[in-house]
């Protein structure tokens, strides 16, 4: 063998050992950000369901509102000596009670709404890590054929170019 032929051996070792060293770092990369997508789905995740307990309790909230507006509606009224049972007084007490309701309707809404935005961010995070873990997975595969099928063009043009391969 000669000097040339080692050193290109030589060469070929080195790039074969950088190459697998690329591939572990690569993996480990893609795995790590695998990870970081995995935690910030299960956060999305946590602050959808705190979302959701929001809405549920700010619409108890608004719903005792409208009940203590009721109320204060009733005294209004019996204060006033109006009869409690006339036509004015039960649609006054029934718009109290509607629109408290529909309050507690547009809360819950607008808490499902951004619980369900959560969900969705949670659902493209594990898209997201699952992409990067089936790119762990194969690249090693990858670099290993980009590596051999440079090797095999680097050759073939050394071959070819050769005036000894006689």
């Amino acid at each position: 063998m000669c000097i040339v032929e080692i050193a290109m051996a030589t060469s070929e070792a080195i790039s074969l050992v950088n190459s697998i060293q690329s591939v572990k770092a690569d993996k480990e990369a893609a795995l790590y950000s695998a990870n970081m997508s995995i935690q910030q789905a299960k956060i999305a995740e946590r602050n959808a369901a705190y979302s959701r307990q929001e809405g549920i309790e700010d619409a108890r909230e608004e719903r005792l509102r409208a009940i203590q507006n009721m109320g204060k509606v009733k005294t209004d009224i019996a204060s006033g000596n109006i009869m409690l049972l006339s036509s004015t007084a039960l649609n006054l007490t029934e718009d109290e009670y509607q629109e408290g309701e529909l309050n507690a309707l547009q809360i819950m809404k607008s808490s499902e709404h951004q619980a369900q935005s959560y969900l969705d961010s949670a659902q493209r995070y594990y898209s997201n890590a699952s992409l990067q873990t089936y790119k762990a997975k194969n690249a090693y595969k990858q670099k290993r054929s980009n590596f051999f099928a440079d090797n095999i063009k680097t050759n073939a043009k050394n071959f070819y170019n050769s005036e000894s391969w006689f």
